[in-house]
């Protein structure tokens, strides 16, 4: 196999998650992760490479085509410029191979030669052919230089308790419960650890809290969904308020309908997605990469000066599709009426 489909099956598909790049050809997902629900498929090979950085607390490369040398400047870059923090960066050789010293010695001859980098610069990396000497190398540095720097709380849904869905008048207490543990619980402490833990080291940081279009705006038959969402909103700014003083920014993306497993049910047919995509002004539903844009955004350095905001990724719709489902379910709609 592939050293991608080596990594998980040595891992285990347990410990591993899949970044799969869409493409018109060469790119195939390892059958170690296909059918996984930890495999995420992205369109654009930059919030892939998010993900890589993002998840990684040491980076191991070996000999490639053009990806590899994208993803190697890109981390060294990032690195050299404080962008991201220290981490291992080992360009693994293969037994005598020279596919790395060939590099080296272009990166001495020319970027170093014509001070295009410092000489701290070379020890941003380091190359080898022992691939033991290159875990124990990001083992023991990944024990060192482990931070964290951003938290997103993407959990939350619709839970099986009979009552979490549906109207009012049909919700039950244990229902109430069950969806506040999930949509507001989990996420709430999960971001007040990470703010002390963030406090604790002094770099600052981000936390990026999913919500939904349902927390602004009433969606009928999903109402103690969207009331829990509106108060991880509410929540968003308080904490936006109370951690600023650590330079931790608090910021939520609301988004609409998006193209992912948890709403493949709506989308399963060309009429049902033609459907959904006419309620929104750019006459599409999202996609996962649309969500990823704006939270690259929202946590990167670019946005320092950015907190107690919700982002609306919602393809220029400022209600939900509910509202109108339920008001035109329930009146009577003569037959030459389309919304």
């Amino acid at each position: 196999p592939g050293i991608m489909s080596a990594g998980i099956e040595g891992a285990g598909t347990e410990n591993s998650f899949g970044v799969n790049i869409r493409l018109p050809f060469e790119a195939a997902t390892s059958q170690f992760i296909a059918d996984d629900p930890k495999l995420i498929n992205f369109r654009y090979f930059f919030t892939r490479k998010l993900a890589f950085i993002k998840e990684s607390h040491g980076f191991v490369l070996l000999p490639g085509g053009f990806g590899t040398m994208d993803e190697a400047f890109e981390l060294l870059t990032l690195v050299q410029t404080g962008k991201s923090h220290p981490a291992p960066i080992v360009l693994l050789e293969v037994p005598g191979g020279t596919y790395w010293r060939t590099w080296d010695k272009h990166i001495r001859e020319h970027l170093l030669r014509d001070q295009l980098i410092s000489p701290d610069d070379l020890n941003l990396y380091h190359i080898t052919d022992d691939t033991d000497q290159a875990v124990n190398m990001v083992n023991a540095a990944a024990g060192e230089l482990g931070s964290l720097d951003i938290l997103v709380n993407n959990a939350g849904g619709i839970t099986e308790v009979p009552g979490s869905i549906g109207p009012l008048a049909e919700a039950t207490v244990d229902a109430f419960d069950a969806m506040y543990a999930l949509n507001v619980r989990t996420p709430l402490f999960a971001a007040v650890a990470a703010c002390r833990l963030m406090s604790r080291q002094g770099n600052g940081g981000a936390i990026l809290n999913i919500v939904s279009i349902d927390a602004l705006f009433p969606a009928p038959t999903e109402g103690i969904y969207g009331s829990a969402k509106a108060a991880v909103v509410n929540l968003t700014k308080v904490l936006a308020y109370e951690a600023g003083k650590d330079r931790i920014r608090v910021n939520a993306i609301a988004p609409g309908v998006i193209d992912t497993r948890l709403t493949e049910q709506w989308l399963r047919t060309e009429d049902q997605r033609a459907d959904r995509a006419s309620f929104y002004p750019l006459n599409r539903v999202g996609i996962p990469d649309d969500i990823a844009g704006a939270a690259v955004y929202l946590c990167s350095d670019e946005a320092e000066w950015v907190s107690g905001n919700v982002l609306y990724v919602t393809g220029g719709q400022l209600a939900t599709s509910d509202v109108f489902r339920w008001v035109r379910a329930h009146n009577p709609v003569p037959d030459s009426s389309k919304i």
